[in-house]
């Protein structure tokens, strides 16, 4: 009997194979969460074949005991659809790991299957639509899932914060909480008048948030030669928590704009000049940030206490909790604020640097137009996201004839529903908009 007939009796036994049709371009799948005692989806793809869409199959120990009874069922699986020199004896995620074992298998993986004597390649494989939309799926239910967590830092108090820290820094506050972070505020006891933050993170639910991928210290690590970056001092690092002590600056550009509801267009150029240098530093040094947003551009003011002076020193970026290394290849994870999401990432359909494009998009959108160019009067995510898929911005009707057509043209070229169109980092430096000279 041949390899090919008795995995035919296999496959038969499971059903659990369904070709994928009407392929889509993709390159590296992000990985959710392993739970190795639940079922797992996963897309199987043939090495070296870059226009096969893949077979989607269902993986649990109940019904494959070990990782040789899933090549088994691949072969029979992959045979019906492409040519197979011989059995599959391998198997690889796109970016070239191997696995092993079914538990190092997690749900929404994208695997390329190897016959033996055959060299893994990565050949710009392509994908069905209709997967990705699944991965879609399984990464919003990880989400809502990963919503209705227990808030690990509830009731929080300074004194759970370590030596380390108050024994150089007096905390004044709590300034915010959510249920991965607290940040408080705080003096340093040698010289009062220096302020800082504490930001204390679970280290634990952030993994989760982040596919294992939280690097928030290395990442404000290699930025810190930046002056439109903020500014770390120092970090403690234990097994539950770690606490990032960065510079205090005055307020953030939603206060701001809350204090002041009218933004000139020279105030507004001032902002970007500086938002645009730092970001295009963190584009540089291969880092996307996924969290571009008003509340994460921080301002210092020349005037210490009064918000509704808008003489500004400096402008950084902050918060680099979901900020990621860009390994070129798209990346897949669901992540970041609703109303500032790029249409690309809320699709699924594979991102880059430009969804941080886009989000300072809408940042200058908001600056300039009081409000937000999609889901602006929706409560509820699902209309937000719906919102930026379907509709189109527009600039209110209020603000065509003062606002300069260079201001208008960035805006739009920074809303560039498709990413290969919309303009880069550096671009944004070079846009006509941060020449324009005042009078």
């Amino acid at each position: 009997m041949s390899i090919f007939s008795s995995m035919y009796e296999c496959e038969r036994k499971l059903g659990h194979a369904t070709e994928l049709q009407d392929p889509q371009s993709v390159s590296l799948c992000p990985l959710t969460e392993r739970r190795p005692n639940k079922a797992r989806r996963a897309c199987f793809l043939r090495n070296m074949d870059p226009n096969f869409g893949g077979i989607l199959l269902t993986i649990s120990k109940k019904h494959y005991q070990v990782i040789g009874k899933l090549l088994e069922s691949l072969t029979v699986s992959l045979s019906r659809h492409v040519l197979l020199k011989s059995a599959i004896n391998r198997i690889y995620r796109v970016d070239g790991t191997q696995i092993f074992d079914l538990d190092d298998i997690f749900d929404g993986d994208i695997i390329v299957c190897c016959c033996k004597k055959e060299a893994f390649l990565d050949v710009g494989y392509k994908m069905n639509k209709s997967y990705v939309q699944l991965l879609g799926s399984i990464m919003r239910m990880n989400e809502k899932f990963n919503g209705n967590e227990n808030n690990f830092l509830s009731n929080i108090t300074t004194d759970q914060l370590p030596e380390s820290i108050t024994l150089y820094i007096a905390i004044s506050r709590l300034m915010s909480q959510t249920k991965w972070s607290a940040i408080f505020e705080g003096y340093g006891r040698a010289k009062g008048n220096l302020a800082y933050i504490v930001k204390m993170v679970d280290k634990q639910h952030m993994n989760v948030r982040t596919n294992n991928t939280y690097s928030e210290i290395a990442i404000l690590r290699k930025l810190q030669s930046h002056e439109n970056i903020i500014d770390l001092f120092y970090t403690v690092e234990q097994s539950k928590y770690d606490y990032i002590v960065a510079e205090r600056l005055n307020c953030d550009l939603l206060n701001l704009l809350i204090s002041n509801p009218a933004f000139d267009e020279k105030f507004v150029q001032r902002i970007m000049i500086d938002v645009a240098k730092g970001l295009e530093y963190i584009h540089s040094s291969q880092i996307i940030h996924r969290d571009i947003k008003l509340e994460n551009l921080l301002v210092q003011l020349k005037t210490q206490t009064d918000l509704q002076s808008l003489d500004i020193s400096v402008v950084k970026i902050g918060d680099f909790g979901l900020a990621t290394y860009y390994e070129g290849r798209d990346l897949y994870q669901w992540c970041g604020t609703p109303h500032y999401m790029a249409p690309e990432l809320v699709s699924y359909a594979g991102y880059d640097f430009r969804v941080d494009c886009w989000s300072l998009g809408v940042s200058l959108y908001f600056l300039l137009c009081n409000q937000l160019p999609y889901g602006n009067d929706c409560s509820k995510q699902e209309e937000v996201l719906d919102s930026i898929q379907k509709d189109f911005h527009s600039i209110p009707s209020e603000y065509v004839s003062s606002l300069s057509i260079e201001a208008q043209h960035l805006i739009n070229s920074l809303l560039d529903k498709s990413r290969l169109c919309r303009i880069s980092a550096t671009e944004i430096r070079k846009h006509p908009f941060l020449q324009i000279r005042h009078e």
